[in-house]
């Protein structure tokens, strides 16, 4: 049986399971990708969300 290659990130080098595509982002420009890291795992990932309404008045 062939093993597949272990997905890691190409920045951090963080293996992780899926990547999921956020829709809901203001422009195209600012599409957001987030990763699912195994539990075994010891890295922290934090997404921190501006409201439109500080992007406007910031």
């Amino acid at each position: 049986a062939s093993r597949s290659k272990e997905s890691t990130c190409p920045l951090c080098k963080a293996s992780f399971v899926c990547i999921t595509r956020v829709e809901d982002a203001a422009s195209p420009d600012q599409k957001i990708f987030s990763q699912t890291i195994p539990c075994a795992s010891n890295t922290n990932l934090i997404l921190l969300h501006r409201r439109e309404d500080d992007m406007k008045n910031p």
